[in-house]
Order: C-alpha cells, then sequence, then structure tokens
C-alpha cells in the first residue's frame, strides 16, 4: 500500500484533532456559496413560471423541516457540509413534494436554502475565533520588545 504523502503541519494538526485548514474563510464558504445559489433559485423563479411564490398546503410545513433540522443539528456542533449531507433525502422528498403538487422547485429551494445558507454563515462567525476579536497591533516603540496591544 502506497501511503498519501501530507505536509508535517497539516498531519499535527490532524493528530490534534484541529480542522486541516486553519484559513478564517475557509468555515464560510460553504454557506456563501449556497447563498448565491438560493439568490439566483429566487431571481429565476419568477422568470420562469407564472405564480413561482404561490404556497400549497404542505410546503410551508416542508419549509420549516429542512431549516429546523438544519438550525438543530448546527447546535449540536455538527460541521456545515455534513449538515447538508444529511439533509439530502430531506431535499429528494421534497423535490418530489413539488413536482407532485406543481409548486416552483426553484422557488421552493431557494427559500430554504437562503434560510440554511443564513443559519451556516452564523454558525461560521461564531465559530471564528478570530472574527470576534479586534485587530492587534505590535508595539516596539517603549521597550524595543514588541508586546501585542488591541486597538
Amino acid at each position: 500500500m502506497h501511503k498519501l504523502h501530507s505536509s508535517p503541519s497539516r498531519q499535527a494538526n490532524r493528530d490534534r484533532g484541529a480542522p486541516a485548514s486553519t484559513n478564517a474563510a475557509s468555515g464560510f464558504t460553504l454557506p456563501l456559496l449556497l447563498l448565491l445559489v438560493s439568490v439566483v433559485f429566487l431571481v429565476a423563479a419568477p422568470l420562469l413560471q407564472r405564480g413561482a411564490f404561490v404556497m400549497r398546503p404542505g410546503t410551508d410545513g416542508a419549509l420549516t423541516t429542512g431549516a429546523l433540522g438544519c438550525l438543530l443539528a448546527l447546535l449540536h456542533g455538527l460541521p456545515f457540509r455534513r449538515i447538508l449531507v444529511l439533509l439530502l433525502p430531506t431535499f429528494g422528498i421534497e423535490l418530489a413534494l413539488c413536482l407532485r403538487f406543481q409548486v416552483s422547485p426553484l422557488a421552493f429551494f431557494g427559500s430554504q436554502f437562503i434560510a440554511i445558507a443564513l443559519f451556516g454563515l452564523v454558525a461560521a462567525w461564531l465559530r471564528n475565533p478570530t472574527a470576534n476579536q479586534p485587530a492587534a497591533a505590535t508595539d516596539t516603540a517603549a521597550t524595543g520588545t514588541p508586546t501585542t496591544k488591541h486597538v
């Protein structure tokens, strides 16, 4: 068996249980992409189908199921990518609901994805420790040694 090569720092991060990427924007990428997709869906829905935002009985409950499922999973600490994978069966059932009752799938999923993306953005912001702290500056004038001050 050939062992995959990885950098020592990534291996050390995995050993400590830290995520493989320490980039501050890494937690925001997937929710922002989902937000972009939802905006495209919401703009395209009325252009492709007349009365796209008309709700049928039961569709509001299905929207609530997907959004609350995401919120509850985020509250339990699951990563956003894993939550989206776990919601795939729900999305399939909701697609069947849309096709069966002549509800616009673009409007339906656009509405649901925007709520899920906003939950993901808030969770990424809360999980990122550098997003909540002010920028630090160094001062070497007084002592000659760098000290950290919060600006």
